[in-house]
């Protein structure tokens, strides 16, 4: 029971990382020039940890590399 109930909490914390990559690739695509402090907003009322903790900085530093990633392919895709 209890491992049903671990493999569940990991699925749907997949599934939020999922959701959260997606959204944060839409919210780029329609503000090309997002403040820093909208993605500290966003850690905190989605995830619920303060930006600067461990785990919100673990968010940040990936949600910055996944745009940066997205930005470099959507700039080859154009080029």
């Amino acid at each position: 029971m209890l491992l049903s109930a671990i493999s569940s909490n990991i699925n749907n914390n997949r599934d939020s990382a999922y959701i959260w990559d997606e959204e944060i690739k839409c919210l780029f695509l329609r503000a090309r020039f997002s403040l820093a402090t909208c993605i500290d907003e966003f850690v905190k009322k989605i995830f619920g940890y303060p930006p600067y903790s461990k785990e919100g900085t673990e968010i940040r530093t990936k949600t910055k590399n996944i745009l940066s990633d997205f930005w470099h392919r959507l700039n080859q895709s154009v080029l």
